[in-house]
């Protein structure tokens, strides 16, 4: 009776047992899938919102660079259109019309004029203070290089125009204006007292001259020389003054030959200022040039030093990842990785198929990397230099 009744119980439930174990693994299953799906859409989704915020923070920012860069740009622009007039003759002054002259080197070593020294003290606009490497008295150079130094201070009215109203109104501010030949004579709008005579020996163009300076040695110069239009040289550590200085530099034509380089210095302070407004625990902005992403701005920078996007995010690897050497490997690694999705992110922008305004085809400027422990979410943003001829 026993053994028909344990039968009777078998056959009853071991069906009953192997259904539900095909009905529980087919929900679990079915439930899996379900979590698996919800988390891929939901992982889908929050890539998308943040895309979205990047995009909102980074375009309003991309604006304001724009705009001040345009109108550099456009100063840039209106100077040479002024040099083009003037040596056509097209320009109209007052021929009588005298100026006080002297050259940097005179003005250091107190061989101007005395009211050169009484001017300059009133007003930088005064005086028109000018560099040369060699015979520096206004009447012993040529007839070409008083014509350069004249012509540029005919037109000054518009540089120290262009300055003043940088300093109160621009989200750039202009630090000077110059024009420098082929003959190493640059002329300084406003009268900037820098002095060339400490300033490394450049020897480009031979060693037989008595100031060291040379601005036909330069990278921004050489660079203008060979291509038209206007651009900004990467960041570079002014030969001058050593600080980290910004440009924006033309080459001038005179008979359809090279004649000088035009050249507008500044600084960022009221830019960074925005810039730092946007920062925040999980934010922040990077600024970078395309000649080996030198940073223009980052929040970790020390601004004296010039240094690439990479270097800076990881300026502290020695100090996280320096107690194992696997550590360091992994932190090297990520380093790599960055480098590489910098690059190809800046060969993308510059050639690439895509809209920012239309949000088309952006899925290859968004950068996904490690720092440390932290995983990064990056969307980079072209600001253009507009190139004329």
């Amino acid at each position: 009776m026993k053994y028909l009744v344990v039968r009777l119980i078998l056959t009853v439930s071991l069906p009953i047992i192997i259904g539900v174990g095909v009905v529980l693994t087919i929900f679990y299953k079915l439930l899996w899938q379900a979590l698996d799906q919800w988390q891929e859409d939901s992982g889908i989704w929050i890539n998308q919102t943040q895309q979205q915020i990047l995009y909102n923070s980074i375009y309003s920012q991309q604006i304001l660079l724009e705009y001040s860069f345009n109108q550099l740009e456009l100063h840039m622009v209106a100077m040479k259109g002024l040099l083009k007039k003037y040596e056509s003759g097209q320009m109209i002054y007052k021929s009588q019309s005298s100026y006080t002259y002297c050259s940097y080197r005179e003005f250091m070593f107190n061989e101007c004029p005395k009211n050169v020294y009484s001017q300059i003290n009133e007003s930088i606009f005064y005086v028109q203070l000018y560099f040369v490497r060699s015979v520096f008295k206004f009447e012993l150079l040529t007839p070409e290089q008083q014509y350069f130094i004249k012509m540029n201070e005919d037109l000054s009215f518009y540089s120290g125009a262009a300055f003043l109203a940088s300093q109160s109104d621009g989200l750039i501010q202009i630090s000077n204006i110059y024009n420098s030949d082929t003959t190493s004579l640059q002329v300084v709008s406003p009268s900037v007292l820098y002095n060339y005579t400490q300033a490394s020996y450049q020897t480009c163009n031979g060693d037989q001259f008595i100031e060291p300076y040379d601005a036909r040695c330069r990278f921004w110069f050489q660079y203008a020389e060979q291509y038209p239009g206007i651009f900004i040289y990467q960041p570079y550590n002014d030969a001058l003054t050593g600080t980290l200085e910004l440009s924006l530099s033309s080459q001038v034509l005179k008979d359809s030959k090279f004649y000088s380089v035009h050249t507008i210095n500044f600084v960022m302070q009221n830019l960074v200022q925005i810039f730092n407004g946007y920062l925040s625990q999980n934010s922040y902005s990077v600024l970078f040039h395309e000649f080996n992403t030198t940073v223009l701005y980052h929040p970790l920078l020390v601004f004296y030093q010039k240094m690439t996007w990479v270097d800076v995010e990881f300026l502290n690897i020695n100090q996280f990842c320096s107690d194992q050497q696997e550590i360091l490997n992994l932190c090297q690694s990520q380093k790599e990785q960055l480098s590489s999705q910098v690059n190809k992110t800046v060969s993308f922008i510059k050639t690439g198929n895509y809209s920012i305004e239309k949000q088309y085809n952006l899925d290859q400027l968004y950068q996904y990397w490690d720092r440390f422990g932290q995983k990064q979410f990056v969307y980079p943003t072209l600001n253009n230099i507009w190139f004329h001829k």
